[in-house]
C-alpha cells in the first residue's frame, strides 16, 4: 500500500509532527478490525503530553483514510491519527484488497457510466440538492447561539423556495423521512455529540454547539448546507483562515475590580470582540468562528477549552483580590489539559440486537437516472437494529439510537452484517460498492453504503418473485425509486367493429399487472413514445436488445416493467397509430395486413365477416380461372391467374392495377374478364367504358373482334360521336380516348357504367390534370387501370391511380405525401416502403416477361458511348457555361418553381446539341454548319446492321431529329417508314414494316411508345435518352413481346461528357423508385433536388 496516498488527507505539517509519535504506539493496546471487504478500523491509545484515544478508518482498495478521530484538542485528522496510519502500513497490519474479476460486459457498462458521470456538467448542481439545512441563529438579547435544523423545498433550478424548522429527529435517525445518506449520517453524528441531559431524554429543539466537533460544521459548510441567520443569505463557506482569541484582565477605573477582555485577531487586525458584532464565536471543539462580513466559518485558536468559552465571554467583573484564585480555577480549562471528546456518550446504556439487512432504492435519484441509461441500478444498504438504522460500512462499532423513546448505544453485530452481505453477493454476482471504484469521483455524494448492481440481474431477482427477501433481506423503495416494479404480462390486442359495414374497426390494447389489473396499453405506449421517439423508427428499433426493458409509471401502484420483446410486434405493426391524432382506428385493409402478423396475436371479436374478407383478400392473387367459354383463343397460365384476380376485384368490390410487363396480354385478360361479366348478365344497360390513347382505339376494337366477337363494341370518335350517347346502354363495351374524355365528361358522367377501364393509366398520373379530374367523375361500380408503368417518376403518381380506383384508400394527397412519399423518397424509410407494398399488394398485379414468358428470346441492352467532334464539343461547352450561369441566377432570383420553364428550356438545348447542332435555333451561332458525331455514327453503323438482315426501330424524342435521320437515309438510298403524331395512316405504316417491305422504322417516342406490336423488329435504337426510363422500356418492348421469336438488341446512343450521361444515371434512380414499390425486394433512391438539378449543368 502506498503511504503517500493514504496520508493525502493530512496536511504536510501534521505529517511532519506525527513522525515522533509512531514509536510511542503500544502494539499490545492496538486493535485492527475489518468493517467490510476492504475497510478497516484501527484503534490505539497514543502517548503525547497526555494519553489520547485515537482511531482511524481506512479503505485498502481506494488507499485513502475515510475518517480520523482523536480525543486530543485537534480532534480530526491530527498528528496522532497520521502516526497511527504510518504504523499500520509499516507493520503490514492491513490485508491487501481482493480484486474480483467480472465479466467484460459488466466492466464496460461500469466504465460507460463513470464516463457519463465525469462529463455531465449538470451533475454538480444536481448532487448538491438535499432535504435539510442547518441555520446558526443568535438570540438578540442574550447573544446565545444555537443550531437549528430546517427541512427545505426547492424549485426546478435547485433554489430553496421554502424552509421549515424540523425537530422530529427520530424520523431522520430511523429513515422515516426523505434524506440523503450523507444528510442522515451527518445528523446522526451531530445528534451523538449533543450534550444530552442526565435523564437521557432526547435533546431539545435547539441543537447546542457546546462540544460539537468542528469538523461536522466544516462538512456541513462544504456540502453547502450551513447558513447564518437566514437561508435567504448565501450558505457559509469554510475558510482556512485561522482566527485567534486572547483573554486579558483589565483593571477597572475604581481600582478594586477586574474585567476579562476578549480580543479577536482576524485577517491581520486586532479588535475587542464586543466591538466586532459580525464575528461570532462558537463553543465547538475546537473553537470556530462565523464572520458575517466574509460569509465564512473557520477555526479559532484559543488558550481555553470550548466548555468554558461561553462563561468567559459573559463573565462579569470580579473583585481584584479574587484574581489569583480565578486564575487557578481557569488553569484547569486550558487546552493542554486532557478531556473526553464525547462526554455525553459515556452515560448511555448499551443495547445488543440482531441486524436486518435493508436494500433501499431511490435515495440517489440523480444517480439512478444516469445509471439506468447503462442498465445499472444504484442502491443504499442499511442495517436495522432495535435502536435504529445504521448505513453499511459505518466506521463505528456502535451508534447512538433510540429505544422506548430514550437514547441508547446500539452495539453492532459486524459478523452477522458480513454474513448477510455475502449472501447478497452470492445471489447477485455483478455487484460492487461504489466507493471501491477508484475512477469514480463524486465529491458531493457519500458513497459509503451505495451499491451498483446489474439492472437485469436485479430485475430477475425482484420479478416476478422477490428472491432477495428470501435471503433475509428487506427491500425498500423511496418515492423516487426506479425499481419499485411489477412485471407486465398478458399483452392483448383486440379489434371490434366500429361501423355496420365492417369498414372501420376500433383497436384496443391492454396489459395486465401482477395483481391481475388490466391497463390501457395504448395510453402507456403513447407516453413511452413521447420519451423515446425512436421507438417509432422501425430501423432504429432493431438496434435494441430483445431483453431491453422499459418502465411505465401507473397511478397508485408500482410501475410496470415491460420487456421490449413483448411490445415490439405492436410497435412494428401498429406504428402508424401512434402518429395519428384521432382515435385508434384501423380500416379493413390494415386489419387484413395485421391478421397476417402472427407475432401480434390479434384477436378479432365478433367479426366473422371480417375473417372471411381477410381470407378472401389473401387468396385473391392465387386463384386462376380457365379460359371462358366463347373466348376465341387460349389464355396462358399466368393470364388465367390474371383473369382470376380481375374476378376477385369484382367479387370484393375493389379497383386494381393490372401492371403486367408490356406484351404480356393485358388487353386479352381484360376482354376475358368483360366477357365473363357479360355472360353473367352484369352489363345490361351498364356497359364497360374503356379509355385509351387515341392511337390504341383501333387496336382495342380489333382485339375485341378477335377474342370476344360476341361483345357489342362502340368506338366513340369523330365529330358525329354525340349521336351515339343516347344509345350507350345498348352496348357491352364503349371505347373512347383521353382527349375526348375531357371534352365529353359533361355527357359521360350521367351514364352509369359497370366498369371503367383506363388503358395506359399513367395518363392520369397528375391528379390535377383535367383528364384525371374527368375520370374521377365517371359513375361505375368497378374501376380498373392497365399500365406497364404505374410509377414513372415518383410515388405521387401511384397515389393518383388509387385516388381514381378507390378514393381514400391511401388517404388524402397531403396525408400520403407526409406518411409515405416524402419519407420513402427522401429518407429511404424501408419500413414505410414495406407498409405501402403490403397495403397495395392485393390490388396491384404485376408479372414480368422474365418471370412468366420463359419462351421469350433474350433481350440485350447495349450502351454506345460516342465522342463529340471538336466543333460540336466547343459549341456544347459554350452553351453549357452560358446556361449554367443563367440557371444559377434564375434560381437565386426566382427559386425552382418560378424558374421551371426556363430550366427545362436550358436542358432541352443541351440535349439538342448532343443529337444534332442543327436542332438549335440560336442567333449568332453557325450551328447548322456543324456535323453531329452521333448521326455520323448511326449512318456508319446502319449499313452493316442491314447487311446482317436486321429489322430496326429508331426512336427519338425529337420529330425534327427523325427528319434529319430520314434525310440521311434517303441520301444513302435506304428505305424506311416513319410514325409521329402527324402520321395519318398508322396501320398502313405499321403493316409495311411488319411485312418486311422496309427494314427501318423511325418512331417518335411519344407517338409510338405504347400500343404497337412490332415483333418483326429485332433491333431497337434509342437515338437520344429520355428522363423517364419506363417510356424507353415501353418503346423497346414494342419488339420484345409475346410473339417475338428472335433475340432483341437494344442500343442506347450516349454522347460522352454530356448531359446524356447524367440522364442515364437519373434513369437508373427512377427505375429503382418504381421497382421499390412494385417489388418489395429492392431499395429506394431519393427524389430530385435543386442541388442535383444544378449538377446537370456541371462539366463532366
Amino acid at each position: 500500500m502506498k503511504i503517500v496516498q493514504l496520508l493525502s488527507t493530512f496536511d504536510s505539517a501534521t505529517i511532519e509532527r506525527s513522525r515522533r509519535y509512531i514509536n510511542e504506539i503500544d502494539a499490545e493496546q492496538l486493535s485492527v478490525e475489518p468493517q467490510s471487504a476492504n475497510r478497516w478500523l484501527i484503534q490505539a491509545p497514543i502517548q503525547g503530553q497526555f494519553v489520547y484515544r485515537t482511531r482511524v478508518t481506512l479503505d485498502a482498495a481506494q488507499q485513502r483514510v475515510l475518517q480520523s478521530r482523536c480525543s486530543c484538542p485537534v480532534g480530526d485528522h491530527c498528528k496522532h491519527g497520521a502516526a497511527l496510519v504510518q504504523y499500520a502500513v509499516q507493520h503490514h497490519l492491513i490485508t491487501p484488497p481482493q480484486i474480483e474479476t467480472t465479466s467484460s460486459a459488466w466492466s464496460q457498462r461500469f466504465e460507460s457510466t463513470l464516463n457519463h458521470l465525469q462529463v455531465h456538467p449538470e451533475m454538480t448542481s444536481v448532487l448538491e440538492e438535499n432535504y435539510f439545512i442547518y441555520i446558526v441563529e443568535r438570540q438578540p438579547q442574550t447573544g446565545l447561539m444555537s443550531l437549528q435544523l430546517y427541512k427545505v423545498r426547492r424549485n426546478k433550478q435547485g433554489e430553496i423556495r421554502e424552509a421549515k424548522q424540523y425537530t422530529n429527529y427520530a424520523n431522520i435517525l430511523n429513515a422515516h423521512v426523505d434524506a440523503t445518506v450523507q444528510e442522515r449520517v451527518l445528523f446522526q453524528e451531530i445528534y451523538v455529540a449533543q450534550n444530552i441531559h442526565k435523564n437521557n431524554q432526547l435533546p431539545s429543539h435547539n441543537l447546542s454547539f457546546k462540544g460539537l466537533p468542528a469538523n461536522l460544521l466544516q462538512q456541513s459548510a462544504q456540502y453547502g448546507w450551513l447558513y447564518a441567520e437566514d437561508y435567504k443569505h448565501a450558505p457559509l463557506r469554510w475558510s482556512d483562515a485561522l482566527y485567534q482569541l486572547d483573554f486579558t484582565w483589565e483593571t477597572q477605573p475604581d481600582g478594586q475590580s477586574e474585567q476579562l477582555i476578549a480580543d479577536i485577531y482576524a485577517l491581520g487586525s486586532k479588535n475587542e470582540l464586543k466591538h466586532v458584532p459580525h464575528i461570532w464565536i462558537l463553543a465547538t471543539q475546537p473553537l470556530t468562528y462565523i464572520d458575517l462580513r466574509q460569509n465564512s466559518i473557520g477555526r479559532v485558536e484559543a488558550a481555553y477549552r470550548y466548555d468554558i468559552i461561553d462563561d468567559l465571554l459573559s463573565m462579569p467583573t470580579i473583585p481584584s483580590h479574587l484574581l489569583g484564585q480565578m486564575e487557578q480555577t481557569l488553569q484547569r480549562y486550558r487546552v493542554d489539559q486532557t478531556v473526553s471528546a464525547y462526554p455525553s456518550e459515556q452515560n448511555l446504556p448499551e443495547m445488543q440486537g440482531n441486524p436486518t439487512a435493508v436494500l433501499r432504492f431511490g435515495d440517489q435519484a440523480h444517480l439512478d437516472q444516469i445509471f439506468s441509461k447503462n442498465e445499472l441500478a444504484c442502491a443504499s444498504v442499511f442495517f436495522d437494529y432495535p435502536a435504529g438504522r445504521v448505513p453499511a460500512n459505518y466506521v463505528e462499532n456502535s451508534f447512538v439510537g433510540q429505544y422506548q423513546q430514550k437514547p441508547v448505544r446500539q452495539i453492532r453485530d459486524l459478523k452477522q452484517e458480513q454474513h448477510l452481505l455475502r449472501k447478497l453477493w452470492d445471489h447477485l454476482p455483478n455487484i460492487a460498492w461504489l466507493e471501491q471504484l477508484p475512477q469514480l469521483n463524486l465529491p458531493h455524494v457519500d458513497m459509503t453504503n451505495l451499491l451498483c448492481i446489474d439492472a437485469h440481474e436485479l430485475i430477475s431477482a425482484l420479478l416476478p418473485v422477490n428472491s432477495i427477501e428470501a435471503l433475509d433481506w428487506k427491500v425498500e423503495h423511496s418515492a423516487q425509486s426506479l425499481f419499485n416494479l411489477q412485471l407486465a404480462q398478458h399483452v392483448d390486442v383486440a379489434l371490434t367493429q366500429a361501423d355496420e359495414r365492417y369498414e372501420w374497426f376500433n383497436i384496443g390494447m391492454t396489459i395486465q399487472d401482477q395483481r391481475g389489473h388490466k391497463h390501457n396499453l395504448a395510453e402507456l405506449l403513447a407516453r413511452l413514445i413521447q420519451l423515446h421517439p425512436k421507438l417509432l423508427d422501425i430501423q432504429r428499433l432493431q438496434e435494441f436488445d430483445e431483453e431491453h426493458y422499459f418502465v411505465l409509471p401507473i397511478s397508485h401502484a408500482p410501475s410496470l416493467l415491460i420487456y421490449l420483446k413483448d411490445i415490439k410486434p405492436i410497435l412494428i405493426h401498429l406504428n402508424q397509430l401512434f402518429n395519428q391524432e384521432d382515435d385508434f382506428q384501423l380500416d379493413v385493409y390494415d386489419v387484413a395486413l395485421l391478421s397476417q402478423a402472427h407475432d401480434l396475436n390479434l384477436n378479432l371479436y365478433h367479426a366473422d365477416r371480417l375473417k372471411q374478407f381477410v381470407q378472401r383478400l389473401q387468396q385473391g392473387e392465387q386463384q386462376a380461372l380457365a379460359t371462358p367459354e366463347g373466348f376465341c383463343g387460349e389464355l396462358r397460365s399466368y393470364q388465367q391467374q390474371g383473369l382470376g384476380w380481375l374476378q376477385f376485384l369484382t367479387e370484393t368490390r375493389h379497383g386494381g392495377i393490372l401492371a403486367d410487363d408490356m406484351g404480356l396480354g393485358k388487353t386479352a385478360q381484360t376482354l376475358a374478364h368483360i366477357l365473363l361479366q357479360q355472360q353473367a348478365g352484369k352489363l345490361h344497360k351498364t356497359p364497360v367504358l374503356i379509355i385509351c390513347p387515341t392511337s390504341l382505339t383501333s387496336n382495342w376494337f380489333k382485339e375485341a373482334q378477335k377474342f370476344t366477337p360476341q361483345l357489342k363494341v362502340l368506338v366513340l370518335h369523330g365529330h358525329n360521336r354525340h349521336v351515339h350517347f343516347q344509345h350507350l346502354p345498348e352496348y357491352d363495351v364503349i371505347i373512347s380516348t383521353y382527349p375526348l374524355l375531357a371534352r365529353d365528361i359533361h355527357l359521360l358522367k350521367n351514364q352509369k357504367f359497370h366498369t371503367v377501364v383506363l388503358d395506359e393509366a399513367h395518363y392520369i398520373k397528375n391528379p390535377n390534370a383535367k383528364v384525371s379530374q374527368a375520370a374521377r367523375q365517371l359513375q361505375s361500380q368497378y374501376r380498373l387501370c392497365l399500365t406497364g408503368t404505374p410509377l414513372e417518376n415518383h410515388l405521387g403518381e401511384l397515389w393518383s391511380l388509387f385516388h381514381f380506383l378507390m378514393p381514400g384508400f391511401l388517404g388524402t394527397q397531403d396525408h400520403f405525401n407526409r406518411k409515405f412519399r416524402y419519407p420513402i423518397e427522401r429518407q429511404q424509410r424501408v419500413d414505410l416502403q414495406e407498409r405501402l407494398i403490403l397495403r397495395t399488394r392485393p390490388f396491384i398485379l404485376r408479372r414480368l416477361k422474365t418471370e412468366v414468358a420463359k419462351e421469350l428470346p433474350k433481350k440485350t441492352t447495349i450502351e454506345v458511348n460516342i465522342d463529340m467532334n471538336d466543333a460540336q464539343l466547343k459549341l456544347y461547352e459554350a452553351l453549357r457555361t452560358a446556361m449554367q450561369s443563367n440557371v444559377r441566377r434564375l434560381l437565386a432570383e426566382r427559386g425552382l418553381k418560378r424558374s421551371h420553364i426556363q430550366i427545362l428550356d436550358a436542358l432541352l438545348k443541351l440535349r439538342q446539341v448532343c443529337c444534332h447542332p442543327r436542332l438549335l435555333n440560336l442567333e449568332g451561332m453557325n450551328s447548322h454548319k456543324i456535323h453531329s458525331a452521333k448521326l455520323d455514327y448511326l449512318m456508319d453503323t446502319l449499313p452493316d446492321m442491314l447487311q446482317e438482315g436486321r429489322k430496326i426501330l429508331i426512336f427519338s424524342q425529337f420529330t425534327s431529329m427523325l427528319g434529319l435521320i430520314g434525310d440521311a437515309l434517303q441520301k444513302q438510298g435506304i428505305e424506311f417508314v416513319k410514325l409521329t403524331g402527324q402520321t395519318q395512316k398508322r396501320d398502313e405504316v405499321i403493316q409495311r414494316f411488319q411485312s418486311g417491305e422496309v427494314p427501318i422504322f423511325l418512331i417518335s417516342l411519344k407517338a409510338g411508345g405504347v400500343g404497337l406490336n412490332l415483333t418483326a423488329a429485332d433491333t431497337v435504337i434509342h437515338y437520344d435518352p429520355w428522363w423517364n426510363p419506363a417510356a424507353e422500356e415501353q418503346a423497346s418492348d414494342r419488339a420484345w413481346r409475346i410473339g417475338q421469336d428472335k433475340p432483341v438488341f437494344v442500343y442506347k446512343l450516349i454522347m460522352n461528357q454530356s448531359i446524356e450521361e447524367k440522364i442515364l444515371l437519373m434513369q437508373k434512380n427512377k427505375a429503382q423508385l418504381a421497382q421499390s414499390i412494385l417489388s418489395k425486394n429492392s431499395q429506394i433512391n431519393a427524389a430530385f433536388s435543386e442541388d442535383e438539378l444544378l449538377q446537370l449543368f456541371d462539366a463532366t
